[in-house]
C-alpha cells in the first residue's frame, strides 16, 4: 500500500532493508500482505528502493507470481543462502536490517542476527503508524467488506427461528460466509441470557436462553477485517429491559458524533462512562479499537490511551454493560474517521431491539 512512504523511512533511518517472514506454521502475516498481497509461506524483503522481493518455497512459486512483487523461489539451497545471494546480487546492504519485533521469536532473532544483518532494528512502531490510516483503496475494500458482512448477518437473522442453540446460530453465520468465500475476522460470538455477561463468550450447544443475546461477528474481505456487534432479545422483554437497551443505544449514538479527527480517545471513553452513571461499573472494557488487516489495531480507544483520532482511521464504537450471570448488552459499529462526523460503515444494519 504505502510502499514508497515506507522506503523513504528506511532511507531516512539508514536501514538497508526490511525483513518479514511467514513461516513456522504462521497462517497470515498482515504486514507481508500489506506490502505484497501475498498470503503464502515465505519471506518478504523490502530494500530502500525498487520492488520488494518474495523468496518462497518452490511449491508456492506460482501463487507468489500472481502478485506484482519480484519472486525468487528457493529450491535445493537453504532459505538464507538464497536470501544472501539475492541481497548480494541486488546490491542490498546487510549492515542494518529492519525487523518487526512484535512478530519475532527468540530463536528467529538469533538466526537473523547470525545469518542476515549485523544490526537488527525494530520497525514495529513505524509499521503501526503506517497502517493506522487507510488509503482510498483500503477504504473502498473496508466499506465493501462491511456491506457483505451485514448481508451475511441479515441472512443469519432471517434463519433465526431455525436455531435451537447458540452454536447453531454462530455456525450459520460462518457457513454463509464460507459459501461466499470469506473467512472470519474472529470466532463468532453468540451469547444469550446469562452468557451475554461474558464479553468473550464462546458459543456452546446449550439452548438459546431468554433475555439479551449479544452477537459479535465479522468477516475478512480481501485481507481486511470487519467487526460488528448487535444485541437481540429472545422472548418478550419487559419495559425495564427495553428502557435499558434504549439507554445504551442512546449513549452509543451520542458519542458517535465525537468520533472525529483531532479528538482525544480518552475523552470519548470518559464521555461514555459519565453518561452511564450508576451503570459505569458494568462497562468493563474499552470503548473501541482500530481495525484493519488485524482485527485489533491502533489506536486503542480507552481511558488510558493518549492517542488522538486521525482522519482516515477505521475504528469501532462499542459501549456495553455486563451484569455477571444476569445479562449483557453491547452495540458496536465500524467507523471511518473524517474531520467532521464519522462515516458509519454498519449503519445499514438496524440497531433497534429485535425480538425472537
Amino acid at each position: 500500500m504505502k510502499l514508497q512512504q515506507f522506503q523513504h523511512y528506511l532511507q531516512e533511518k539508514k536501514i538497508d532493508a526490511a525483513f518479514f517472514h511467514n513461516l513456522e506454521g504462521m497462517q497470515f502475516n498482515a504486514t507481508m500482505y500489506y506490502f505484497s498481497k501475498y498470503t503464502g509461506s515465505g519471506v518478504l524483503l523490502i530494500p530502500q528502493t525498487g520492488k520488494p522481493f518474495l523468496i518462497v518455497p518452490q511449491l508456492d512459486e506460482e501463487r507468489a507470481r500472481q502478485t506484482k512483487t519480484n519472486v525468487i523461489p528457493w529450491k535445493k539451497k537453504k532459505l538464507f543462502e538464497t536470501l544472501q545471494e539475492t541481497m548480494k546480487k541486488e546490491g542490498i546492504g546487510r549492515k542494518n536490517i529492519g525487523i518487526d519485533y512484535e512478530h519475532l521469536t527468540l530463536s528467529w532473532h538469533h538466526m537473523l542476527k547470525k545469518e542476515l544483518g549485523k544490526k537488527l532494528i525494530d520497525i514495529h512502531p513505524e509499521l503501526i503508524s503506517l497502517r493506522r490510516t487507510k488509503t482510498k483503496e483500503e477504504q473502498d475494500i473496508i466499506q465493501e467488506g462491511c456491506r457483505k458482512k451485514i448481508s451475511i448477518f441479515q441472512k443469519t437473522l432471517d434463519a433465526w427461528n431455525n436455531f435451537k442453540t447458540e452454536g447453531e446460530a454462530a455456525a450459520h453465520f460462518q457457513y454463509i460466509a464460507a459459501q461466499q468465500g470469506f473467512s472470519l475476522s474472529f470466532p463468532t460470538i453468540v451469547a444469550s441470557g446469562k452468557h451475554a455477561s461474558l464479553p468473550h463468550y464462546e458459543p456452546s450447544q446449550e439452548r438459546l436462553q431468554r433475555g439479551f443475546c449479544v452477537i459479535d461477528c465479522g468477516i475478512r474481505y480481501q485481507g481486511y477485517c470487519t467487526d460488528m456487534t448487535r444485541t437481540l432479545f429472545i422472548g418478550n422483554p419487559t419495559q425495564k429491559e427495553k428502557q435499558l437497551y434504549e439507554f445504551i443505544l442512546s449513549i452509543q449514538e451520542e458519542v458517535m458524533e465525537h468520533y472525529k479527527a483531532g479528538a482525544k480517545v480518552s475523552d470519548l471513553d470518559f464521555f461514555v462512562r459519565k453518561k452511564l452513571g450508576k451503570y459505569e461499573k458494568l462497562f468493563i472494557h474499552s470503548l473501541g479499537h482500530g481495525v484493519g488487516l488485524d482485527v485489533h489495531e491502533a489506536p486503542p480507544i480507552s481511558a488510558r490511551s493518549k492517542e488522538i483520532l486521525q482522519e482516515h482511521e477505521y475504528v469501532t464504537n462499542e459501549p456495553g454493560i455486563y451484569l455477571p450471570r444476569k445479562y449483557g448488552i453491547r452495540i458496536e459499529d465500524d467507523l471511518l474517521i473524517t474531520k467532521k462526523s464519522p462515516i458509519v460503515l454498519t449503519k445499514a444494519c438496524s440497531k433497534q431491539l429485535q425480538c425472537f
